[in-house]
């Protein structure tokens, strides 16, 4: 039983971080490239997990797309491409500096 235990508990951090780290795309999206809340959208229920960003035809595009439509509508928000690499970055950043952050809060109290 305990067994099964630890499974669901490591399935469950497997969530968590999944969706810290597509948070920090999306963070970085809205608020540091500036796109509207309404052109992105993080889809954790989809494989791979995302961040969706709305393409020319309105329709949700994946970055794994071939066509390059997702590379289009990001740069539709950041023209140069002054903030690509944070944003592509922003996960990585975010889910290390979230797990470092609350994994050390307990080794202060031991």
């Amino acid at each position: 039983m305990q067994a099964v235990s630890w499974i669901i508990f490591g399935y469950l951090l497997l969530f968590l971080h999944v969706w810290v780290h597509e948070l920090g795309h999306y963070l970085a999206g809205r608020f540091i490239v500036g796109i509207h809340k309404d052109n992105i959208r993080i889809k954790l229920f989809e494989y791979p997990s995302h961040v969706a960003l709305k393409g020319e035809d309105k329709q949700w595009v994946a970055p794994n797309d071939k066509d390059g439509d997702y590379i289009e509508s990001y740069l539709k928000h950041d023209p140069q491409g002054k903030w690509s690499f944070l944003y592509i970055m922003a996960g990585f950043y975010f889910s290390n500096g979230y797990f470092f952050q609350s994994g050390s809060v307990p080794l202060f109290y031991f």
